[in-house]
């Protein structure tokens, strides 16, 4: 039966369906790669498969060698054949992180792709993904050293306005405000908070990456 609609882009079905669709593929990375699993985690949990990352209906797959990522890609692209649906490898991309110039030189494979049979009337296809500097995941960007350097001149923006504001609202509450009020408003503890609600949420903002 051909499917000829699919969701709304933001429909809150979506990620339901989608961790249904993949739930066979997760068990067949498991099953195929028992190595990319944490052994502190124990099956009770049910998550200790850490070689792919799933979230709303994108994937991230992680693995320790490029042949061992090959090897996971290839299995993708053969589970996504059998259930009938297609790679878009205009929209995959590769990185590898902290690689050496050695590395890169005698990395195999050296460039990683998806070798597609749709549709069966052609021969089958080669097609290569992109390696770009940087690509932005959950709104976090990075880059192959993992600097994080576009978050942090982010977060640094963020730190130095709040500190703007804190500093003009410090100078109005010493100098605005009455003779009688002046001392409270301006206490150390005052000023602490204001300082706490403007800047300490920015300057903790991606401390959990």
């Amino acid at each position: 039966m051909d499917i000829l609609h699919g969701l709304p882009d933001g429909s809150r079905l979506s990620p339901t369906l989608f961790g249904i669709c993949v739930a066979k593929l997760i068990l067949e990375l498991r099953a195929k790669f028992p190595l990319l699993q944490f052994l502190q985690i124990t099956s009770i949990d049910d998550l200790n498969l850490i070689g792919a990352f799933l979230y709303v209906h994108d994937m991230v797959l992680m693995a320790r060698s490029p042949a061992q990522l090959q090897s996971m890609i290839d299995a993708c692209q053969d589970w996504a054949e059998r259930n009938r649906m297609r790679s878009n490898h205009e929209k995959t991309e590769d990185m590898m992180f902290y690689e050496t110039p050695r590395q890169r030189v005698t990395r195999f494979p050296s460039t990683f792709h998806i070798t597609t049979r749709f549709s069966l009337s052609q021969p089958p296809r080669t097609l290569p993904f992109k390696e770009p500097l940087t690509f932005k995941y959950l709104g976090l960007t990075l880059d192959p050293y993992l600097t994080v350097e576009t978050a942090m001149k982010h977060i640094c923006q963020k730190i130095n306005a709040a500190h703007q504001t804190v500093a003009a609202v410090t100078h109005s509450l010493r100098y605005d405000s009455s003779a009688t009020d002046r001392g409270i408003r301006s206490s150390p503890y005052v000023l602490f908070r204001i300082w706490q609600i403007c800047v300490l949420g920015f300057a903790t903002e991606n401390l959990r990456y």
